[in-house]
């Protein structure tokens, strides 16, 4: 088990994994029913002792992400897919900030989570992308903005958008192949 206290505690969607997140600098997980590990998740060994212990964990909705945030500002967002394989649980880490943070909770849709800090702040981070129809994102986007500010659609005078899914895609090796052909 962890080697200090754990701070936090969550159960999968599913029912099938408890996470616990600890002071240890580790998230765990574990089989709900029978209580054995499944896995331990860190973040790179690198950044470690810049980490700081883990104070929450959140499983998004749908179950396909799990949030931890660290004492230090760091943010690790994990694949659960990745458990149980012989891949190293890599995370995605967001951007450090220098808020300690202290909890973390996910939107009902699962395309948000919200972070909150020891000095009062806290923060909504990004809404998931929609490679299958873009302009969903955008849409829920600018909708969000404009009830989040108050007053309607004809108050906006610019909207500026930017979306990551063709980078996605390159990154990941996705999509179809193409190829450059030119001439001197």
């Amino acid at each position: 088990g962890h080697t200090e206290p754990v701070n936090d505690v969550a159960i999968s969607p599913d029912g099938k994994f408890l996470v616990t997140g600890s002071w240890d600098d580790s998230v765990r997980i574990w089989d709900r029913i029978s209580g054995e590990a499944v896995a331990m998740l860190k973040v790179p060994v690198e950044l470690r002792k810049a980490v700081g212990d883990c104070r929450s964990v959140a499983f998004s909705p749908d179950g396909k992400s799990l949030v931890s945030v660290y004492h230090s500002g760091t943010i690790a967002v994990w694949d659960p897919a990745t458990w149980g394989t012989e891949s190293k649980h890599k995370p995605k880490l967001l951007p450090r900030s220098h808020v300690y943070w202290l909890d973390v909770t996910f939107s009902p849709d699962s395309k948000s989570f919200v972070t909150s800090g020891w000095s009062g702040q806290f923060s909504v981070w990004k809404l998931s992308s929609t490679p299958h129809d873009p302009s969903e994102a955008i849409a829920e986007g600018a909708q969000e903005a404009v009830s989040r500010f108050g007053g309607d659609d004809a108050q906006v005078v610019f909207f500026g958008h930017g979306t990551t899914v063709a980078t996605n895609a390159l990154i990941q090796g996705r999509g179809a192949k193409t190829g450059l052909i030119t001439n001197d």
